[in-house]
């Protein structure tokens, strides 16, 4: 006796959902005065209502941007003991 294929019902496509939007305050670091993604420029001191992937895409380049700020001024520490280099 031959099997027969079961056949499945074809499932229902889901609505399409947008995703909630977010919104980022635009804070870089001094050394720049904007990001710029798919053509679109995001300026300092502004806030943008943006997709999650889009606002955690723009909070780690706020992010690095800051970070290399500091790596610039690591030596400006006020705190910091003078080496005793010597020549």
């Amino acid at each position: 006796m031959e099997k027969v294929p079961e056949t499945k019902e074809p499932e229902l496509q889901k609505p399409f959902v947008k995703p909630a939007l977010e919104a980022v305050l635009i804070d870089l670091a001094p050394h720049s005065d904007h990001i710029k993604i798919n053509g679109k420029q995001y300026w300092h001191g502004t806030t943008h209502e943006v997709t999650p992937a889009l606002a955690a895409t723009l909070r780690e380049i706020m992010a690095r941007g800051w970070a290399h700020e500091r790596t610039l001024h690591e030596s400006e520490n006020p705190y910091r003991r003078a080496k005793g280099l010597r020549v």
